[in-house]
């Protein structure tokens, strides 16, 4: 007979994917690449992946600077470093946010 065990808690650094029942590690949140744009006195450049996270994090969307891109729905398309693809709607970010996704911590 084969039992299947209801109270299971998972380790520390884990939680529970209800798609699954089993634990998988918690998501990195570090942004390696994303939709970028960027924009110059001569040239307007719609179709980049790298940026400066720190000046974005520093200057927003500024014009002039490049920047993450919300041009996949709404949403910048990201990768983050464990593999995991989101949709981040950098337009509402604040500077804590941004700091959070796109630039190491200290």
């Amino acid at each position: 007979m084969v039992t299947m065990q209801t109270d299971f808690q998972p380790l520390a650094g884990f939680r529970l994917w209800p798609q699954s029942g089993g634990a998988r590690p918690l998501p990195a949140r570090k942004v390696i690449c994303c939709s970028a744009s960027a924009e110059t006195n001569s040239a307007r450049f719609d179709s980049s992946w790298y940026f400066s996270g720190a000046s974005f994090v520093q200057q927003g969307m500024s014009p002039g600077i490049e920047h993450a891109d919300p041009r996949n729905g709404g949403g910048a398309a990201s990768l983050f470093a464990d593999g995991y693809v989101e949709k981040l709607d950098v337009k509402s970010m604040d500077r804590a946010t941004r700091q959070r996704y796109f630039v190491l911590d200290p």
